[in-house]
């Protein structure tokens, strides 16, 4: 173990070069076989395999997307609340649910070890209570007092991003165990953006034509909004089920561990891996949601056209599913995953630029920059993602700890204090 460590001092994982990487799985194979272990945790998924895991994505983006689109529509004009009580909720909830990550992972990291899978369990729990909480939460009843109505917003709409976060931390450290293989886990985290991207696409496609057939026409009713989200989560928990069928987590941790609450702190900065991935999701959160404030305003105040918005929202989407497969390659040409994301970085701005710089009747340019950009942003978060578990392989090696949870935690805090700090609302 000391001579494993010594040898790790100079070596940054998989956040550095896939070659060190391999490294990090010679040694984590030896110990499991010293352990008696006759597992190999160098695996490889089918495709199918990593179909199934693509699914959780999707489960979870499908429903919080149609959530992000209506709720402020349907809390106002539907229920009947003032936009300044949606407002708040909005603010008090995301908030919460921010700081709340770091608690939640180091939680996970801390729960005895499960025969059939500790971070499946907790997919499960999570993705069925996201559609539980958001089904109930487009619920409306005419006789219901204001005071009753608002209260049922806020405790359902709560109850969701609650069990949405239980959902994405235990989905993202399930990916991490699924494999030590550092390529594989780029492609895993490939397809964790294509289902990402799809999800986001769906509910601006289809949410239309459920709300216009579950109303009974294009006045848009409570019962409406009630039948379309049961749709969309009914659709989530089947898929977020199936999502746990991607594979065994073959990196496990044998005996229960005791991580204090300054020793989570310590793992996602203390590390100069862990602090790499922070600072990389903060300005992912920054320029994703830079961009979107930027080019709604854009479309409304320059060009003119605000309705453009949507049609250009699904064009990044198709581009994050293009994305997602070009960064895996491009971090296996380089091997090195930030200088791959830096590099997406670098285009992303480009063609963001571009955009706005473009003559305001440049529809088609329009569309070509938000697929590049699209493209562009998946990459950059295949390049982080996949870096997490090689940086949890690190932290075990030294330090004995499986962090997985934490990890994946730190990153949806710092996604969404950079996101914060351009919409504070």
């Amino acid at each position: 173990m000391h001579n494993n460590v010594h040898k790790l001092d100079t070596i940054h994982s998989g956040v550095v070069n896939f070659d060190q990487s391999m490294i990090l799985e010679n040694i984590i194979n030896r110990k499991m076989r010293k352990r008696g272990s006759r597992m190999n945790t160098n695996v490889k998924l089918p495709l199918g395999r990593k179909i199934l895991f693509m699914f959780g994505m999707f489960a979870n983006a499908i429903m919080v997307y149609f959530i992000t689109y209506y709720l402020s529509y349907f809390g106002t004009d539907i229920v009947g609340l003032s936009a300044a009580s949606v407002t708040l909720l909005l603010v008090i909830v995301k908030n919460i649910n921010a700081y709340q990550d770091p608690i939640l992972g180091g939680i996970l990291d801390r729960l005895p070890p499960n025969p059939k899978g500790k971070y499946r369990t907790w997919i499960i729990i999570g993705v069925l209570g996201c559609a539980i909480g958001y089904s109930l939460l487009f619920s409306d009843n005419p006789n219901w007092s204001y005071g009753l109505k608002l209260a049922w917003f806020y405790v359902f709409y709560t109850l969701g991003n609650f069990a949405a976060s239980i959902h994405t931390t235990s989905y993202g450290a399930y990916q991490q165990v699924l494999t030590t293989d550092t390529d594989e886990r780029s492609a895993i985290s490939m397809w964790r953006m294509v289902g990402t991207g799809i999800g986001s696409v769906v509910p601006g496609l289809l949410a239309v034509a459920l709300l216009t057939a579950f109303s009974g026409g294009e006045e848009y009713t409570a019962k409406g909004f009630s039948g379309a989200v049961i749709v969309y989560c009914v659709i989530g928990a089947i898929l977020g089920v199936l999502c746990t069928k991607a594979g065994k987590e073959v990196v496990i941790q044998k005996q229960r561990q005791k991580i204090s609450l300054k020793e989570t702190a310590r793992y996602m900065f203390s590390y100069r891996q862990s602090r790499w991935l922070t600072i990389a999701m903060i300005f992912n959160g920054l320029m994703f949601y830079g961009r979107l404030s930027v080019q709604a305003y854009w479309l409304r105040y320059v060009v003119g056209v605000p309705t453009l918005m949507a049609s250009l929202t699904v064009w990044y989407g198709v581009g994050n599913c293009c994305g997602a497969a070009t960064a895996r390659y491009l971090c296996r040409i380089l091997k090195n995953k930030p200088m791959a994301s830096i590099c997406m970085s670098l285009l992303y701005a480009a063609a963001c630029l571009t955009c706005f710089l473009a003559p305001t009747d440049a529809l088609t340019l329009f569309k070509i920059c938000n697929v590049i950009m699209g493209v562009c942003g998946a990459g950059i978060s295949v390049g982080i993602y996949s870096c997490l578990g090689d940086t949890a392989d690190l932290i075990q090696l030294k330090e004995g700890k499986r962090v997985d949870g934490t990890l994946m935690s730190g990153l949806t805090f710092a996604n969404k204090f950079g996101v914060r700090l351009l919409r504070p609302r």
